[in-house]
């Protein structure tokens, strides 16, 4: 891009400098009113006038038309930046609503719209072109219909900013007359040199107007630093000052009266025009402390008293202040006085001063009681009150409550004294009644008379006409708003609201409080100074090099050190070697600093043993901010570091353990999983968490059981069971749990704790374990019976036993001998096996004892191991039933040409003796003549039939068919007679009935 000089850039280069520092200026002062929008005309005049300057130097059509077009940011914006500031100055600031400013920016963003798209309507420039025959380049065309829309609008800003201006021209003192003034030349530069332009009255077509706008920036800097139109500006005037009691006067820096109100108006006596811009001097020539005061007062304030002739013979005594008014750089900018009246508050100075001093009094009583005695006494006694009484707030703060506190005077105090006692009694919300109505308002209040006032304005007020009492008064008692009390006086007689009075007491009641308040503190000290003995923590309190001061019991307790041994020493005597020097540097360090120091100490008592404490050292600061003392409270911790240490070793002992611990809380929802859960259940602690153990259910169980499972865990008792669960993967496992409640130090649930052991190993080592001893048990039945099985079980060994009576049995094979040898061993053991399977049925059938099997012979009793009234009823019918299947059996192997097997059977009952014997291969075994006496029945009876002895024939005679067959020979015990059973009785033969039977 080419470019050339030309010389009539360089009004615009100056321009452009000038709002460019205002630009800074302007935006320093941004807090000021109307700042801000200085600096944004500013900105736009800047950027019109550099754009002015770029386009002057373009030597190419394109460059020519962008930079017009650039120049239109600032020249639309322009005007309503102006009028804006206008507005701020004059002091109609509510119409610039951000509404009315987007309105405002409507017609210039429009124009930015048509002049960046000109090409395509030339609603702007027409017939744009390169002007020729001038010293520098500027563009050539015919203004469209929008250009005179944006040059009426721009007009229009200017005419309202212009109107405003001559209205506040005409309302406004000398010093805002010469700021409106400049304002004024200002506008009417940069509008007249913008007609020029537009008439076509500048060399060579010129634009004067960002010429004309730095020049008139000019004057407008010039303003602001000699009128400082930016600081000082008449903006709510009425509402600052104007309604103001107190006289408020303003200077310039100079000391000329700028702004003043009504009351100060009056104090001078002089119509505004004339006072406005005159020396503070010269208006008040009798008071030389007041000028004296204005020349003195430099950048600091200060207070005095004024004395000035009221007129009427008098004086008037004012509370004069003044104070330096600055600017955002601290730069004096003018003062203000302010004119306090405060002849009434003298008249009665001397009273208050008087009580005030009376008041003091209250300092020396002896508690809180005393010194609101004390007051009342002395309010009563020089304010002219008959009656004073106060009303205390309750210690729950909800009503005030009488304080047992009051002081009457007069002729009639027995009266007095029952309306004293009377009121006693009572009590008062906020706002109920003349004490709750002080309490609520925080304000004094007056009655004239309250003897005839209604109940609910005056509670008490039939005690109060039997008083006598008239006019009361009841001020609140306040320390930085909070109520101390409320205090009520009476007179006899009705009374006007005295406001002197008011005022009076109130200023009492002022100065009562911070009484009161320290009476309060001094109790409260009091109580903290007991607390701090009885505190458990022991407390050091050192000053500023560590020197101890002051301990309490507690830290003799705690160290063994007594008051006197600790006091002057430093807490270094307490070290224990346990922790190095840096760390002692560090706590040091930090205290000295002012920051508070917490950490914990392993310390040596005084007896030389160890403790730990926890420590808190808060560095204390007096009223000059210095640090003055350190003061440390110590806590042993001892037991609850080793009770730290366990819970550690209870917590790796809990991450580390083989069983599953879980913890839910009162819903059942998972909070706590160790690592052997994970491990056990496949579910990671994030899966588990939040969840209900019930994931865990395999429906294995029936619903009653976690019902009582539920049942007793909320009763608060231990629950102890095993089930069955299943694995995140599906596979089922076996658990035994113990679920116990976690309460609180109160007893109270706070979570379940669950802690499982996977037994699934153990299940399965059972079940085999139990199909082993059902294994085993069922061959140990087979070898012994049941009661001498769980004998030996009990014992490891069997005792014997003595039988009154049992029956045995024995069979055998005839001829076994030769017809075993004609056999196969595998033949003959199946037909024994045969046989002796089907008589354990038989035995089993009728509840008898199988005993031995010795070859070919097989023995079994009935009576033993467990003694019965059948047992020779119930072997005769064994017997009966294995002659016959022996029978049927001989008889099906001859049919088919089969050796066969010919039974004999021998049956004795009588006294046995029980046992066994020898300690390997248990054999349950019976021994007497019993035994033998069945044998020889089996060895000498015939074959086929069942032979019994005399014993048992006696016992069974009733329910079988017996046949006498005669005597036999039996070993030791010589010839014995021998019965046939046949059958039932029904079959029984009368002379086999009637034989007579010995028996064994």
């Amino acid at each position: 891009m080419h470019w050339q000089y030309t010389p009539y850039i360089i009004p615009l280069f100056i321009g452009a400098i000038v709002s460019g520092a205002l630009v800074l200026w302007g935006w320093r002062r941004r807090p000021s009113p109307g700042a801000s929008w200085f600096t944004a005309m500013m900105f736009s005049a800047g950027l019109w006038a550099s754009f002015y300057i770029l386009e002057m130097g373009s030597t190419t059509l394109p460059a020519t038309v962008l930079w017009s077009k650039m120049q239109y940011l600032g020249a639309v914006t322009l005007p309503v930046t102006w009028l804006s500031l206008v507005l701020i100055y004059t002091g109609q600031r509510q119409w610039l609503t951000r509404r009315n400013v987007a309105l405002l920016f409507i017609i210039p963003l429009i124009t930015l719209v048509l002049v960046w798209t000109n090409e395509h309507h030339e609603l702007l420039w027409i017939d744009v072109g390169m002007r020729t025959g001038a010293p520098f380049n500027a563009l050539s065309f015919t203004r469209g219909a929008w250009y005179w829309v944006n040059i009426a609008y721009a007009y229009l800003n200017f005419a309202l900013s212009t109107i405003f201006l001559v209205v506040a021209l005409a309302h406004s003192t000398p010093l805002y007359r010469r700021q409106i003034i400049t304002l004024l030349i200002f506008s009417l530069i940069t509008w007249l040199g913008n007609l020029a332009y537009i008439a076509g009255l500048t060399p060579w077509g010129m634009d004067m107007t960002p010429i004309n706008f730095s020049a008139s920036g000019l004057l407008i800097a010039w303003g602001l630093f000699r009128y400082r139109i930016l600081d000082i500006m008449p903006v709510a005037r009425d509402v600052l000052i104007e309604n103001m009691r107190d006289g408020v006067i303003m200077l310039d820096p100079l000391n000329r009266v700028v702004d003043l109100n009504p009351a100060a108006q009056v104090l001078i006596g002089d119509e505004l025009p004339e006072i406005i811009g005159q020396p503070i001097i010269s208006l008040f020539t009798a008071c030389a402390a007041s000028v004296k005061l204005c020349q003195e007062v430099g950048d600091k304030d200060l207070q005095t008293e004024v004395a000035l002739d009221n007129g009427a013979g008098g004086e008037r005594i004012f509370d004069l202040r003044v104070s330096p008014l600055h600017d955002w750089r601290g730069q004096l900018t003018g003062r203000l006085m302010l004119w306090h009246d405060v002849t009434e508050r003298r008249k009665i100075e001397t009273e208050i001063r008087l009580l005030l001093t009376l008041t003091q009094n209250t300092g020396s009583a002896p508690d809180f009681a005393g010194a609101l005695h004390t007051a009342l006494h002395l309010i009563v006694v020089h304010t002219g009150w008959i009656f004073g009484e106060a009303w205390l707030p309750s210690a729950d703060g909800a009503v005030l409550e009488n304080s047992q506190t009051s002081y009457y005077q007069g002729d009639d105090s027995a009266t007095l004294g029952r309306f004293d006692q009377n009121s006693r009694k009572f009590t008062f919300a906020p706002g109920k009644g003349l004490p709750g109505r002080v309490w609520l308002s925080g304000q004094p209040e007056w009655q004239r008379d309250i003897s005839s006032l209604t109940r609910q304005v005056y509670h008490r007020v039939q005690y109060a006409i039997e008083a006598g009492l008239k006019a009361a008064l009841g001020v609140p008692v306040l320390i930085e708003e909070e109520l101390l009390a409320v205090l009520v006086f009476y007179m006899t007689e009705p009374r006007t609201e005295d406001q002197r009075l008011v005022e009076l007491v109130t200023a009492v009641a002022a100065q009562l409080g911070a009484t009161l308040r320290y009476k309060q503190s001094e109790e409260t000290g009091r109580l903290q100074a007991a607390a701090l003995n009885a505190a458990a923590n022991g407390i050091v309190i050192t000053d500023s090099n560590g020197t101890i001061n002051w301990v309490n019991p507690a830290f003799t307790k705690l160290t063994g050190y007594a008051f006197e041994e600790a006091v002057g020493q430093n807490p270094r005597l307490l070290q224990s070697g346990e922790h190095d020097q840096a760390f002692f540097k560090e706590l040091w360090e930090k205290v000295v600093a002012g920051q508070p120091w917490h950490g914990e100490i392993v310390n040596r008592r005084q007896d030389g043993s160890l403790y730990t404490e926890e420590q808190t050292i808060t560095p204390m600061r007096n009223k000059r901010g210095e640090i003055s003392h350190f003061i440390a409270i110590k806590q042993d911790i001892t037991a609850r570091k080793k009770a730290e240490e366990e819970l550690r070793k209870l917590s790796r002992a809990v991450e580390q353990s083989g069983s599953t611990i879980v913890i839910t809380d009162l819903e059942g929802n998972i909070e706590f999983v160790n690592p052997a859960f994970t491990r056990i259940t496949g579910y990671s602690a994030e899966e588990a968490l939040g969840q209900n153990p019930r994931v865990l259910k395999s429906g294995k169980h029936p619903p009653e059981l976690y019902r009582e499972l539920w049942d007793t865990i909320t009763r608060g008792e231990v629950w102890q069971g095993e089930m069955i669960n299943r694995k995140k993967n599906g596979d089922l496992y076996w658990e035994t749990a113990t679920i116990s409640p976690v309460k609180d130090e109160k007893g109270q649930t706070t979570h379940y704790l669950a802690v499982k052991d996977d037994i699934t190993s153990r299940k399965e080592f059972e079940a085999a374990l139990a199909q082993e001893q059902q294994k085993s048990a069922a061959l140990l039945h087979n070898v012994l019976p049941a009661g001498i099985i769980a004998e030996i079980k009990e014992r490891g060994q069997v005792a014997p036993v003595s039988f009154e009576c049992v029956s045995i049995m024995f069979t055998d094979f005839a001829n076994f001998t030769s017809t075993a040898e004609q056999l196969s061993p595998q033949e003959l053991v199946d037909d024994l096996h045969y046989y002796f399977s089907f008589f354990d049925t038989v035995i089993e059938k009728y509840g008898l004892e199988k005993i031995k099997t010795i070859g070919d012979s097989y023995m079994c009793a009935g009576g033993v191991p467990f003694p019965n009234e059948t047992h020779a009823v119930d072997i005769v019918r064994a017997a009966l039933e294995i002659a016959a299947f022996t029978q049927r059996d001989k008889e099906t192997r001859q049919q088919h040409g089969r050796h066969d097997w010919k039974i004999r059977i021998g049956i004795s009952s009588g006294p046995v003796v029980a046992g066994i014997v020898g300690q390997k291969k248990y054999a349950y075994d019976l021994w007497g003549d019993t035994v033998v006496i069945a044998a020889r029945m089996e060895s000498s009876g015939e074959i086929g039939r069942v032979n019994i002895s005399a014993g048992t024939y006696a016992l069974v005679k009733e329910q079988f068919d017996c046949e006498y067959r005669g005597k036999v020979f039996a070993k030791h015990k010589g010839q014995v007679e021998m019965y046939f059973v046949n059958g039932n009785s029904t079959t029984a033969t009368k002379s086999s009935l009637s034989k007579p039977v010995a028996v064994l």
